[in-house]
């Protein structure tokens, strides 16, 4: 992505009862970041989740479906992917489960 922007509320502005007003201005772009959280059945975090994406483009007769590639979950389920903006081009995204188990913090004894 070209541009990113962050607005900052202070604590002051907050306390206030104004409304606040704050303006980010970025430029037009044809990226898209596609931000998202993976989360088990209990609503927990799911980390080390492999999220796949491919793009079906129907410019082309019959459509054309590439893979783009595949990003992983942090340890707070979070994952972001960046995409091109193009006319008549989908994106799905495949979510699979952990490929290692997390190592267990305790300590066996043998």
């Amino acid at each position: 992505m070209k541009s990113y922007a962050e607005i900052i509320i202070t604590p002051q502005e907050l306390r206030s009862y104004e409304i606040l007003n704050k303006r980010i201005v970025i430029g037009k772009s044809e990226d898209i970041l596609i931000e998202g959280k993976v989360l088990d059945s209990n609503y927990n975090p799911v980390e080390g989740a492999v999220i796949g994406i491919k793009s079906i483009n129907y410019n082309y007769r019959p459509p054309k479906e590439t893979e783009i590639g595949y990003a992983i979950t942090n340890n707070s389920g979070a994952y972001a992917i960046n995409i091109e903006k193009i006319h008549n081009v989908n994106y799905e995204l495949y979510i699979y489960e952990p490929i290692i188990e997390p190592l267990c913090s305790e300590e066996t004894t043998s």
